[in-house]
């Protein structure tokens, strides 16, 4: 996966999917060069919730991390509340 393909030097994020139950759920590894090889799990589950949809996302794993896991987390967290905001925006 490229995160931003449009840019020369893209990041890169690679991972193997662990579980595929479309479209209720989808689970894979999730690594890039930030987390030195470091293998985390990101979870998406789609449920029925109030005439619509939950959309709920887990991503797990940092516990073991080998580096400063609250600077780790927070960089996730920065990153997800993005891909959200776009997500909400295409949905829409």
């Amino acid at each position: 996966l490229r995160e931003n393909p449009d840019k020369p030097d893209p990041k890169m994020i690679w991972g193997k999917v662990l579980v595929s139950e479309p479209p209720h759920r989808l689970r894979y590894t999730f690594t890039h060069a930030f987390l030195n090889g470091h293998e985390t799990i990101v979870d998406w589950t789609l449920e029925p919730a109030f005439g619509g949809t939950r959309l709920t996302l887990v991503h797990s794993g940092f516990e073991t991390f080998d580096g400063d896991v609250f600077d780790m987390l927070t960089s996730h967290d920065k990153g997800w509340d993005q891909h959200f905001v776009r997500l909400r925006t295409v949905a829409s």
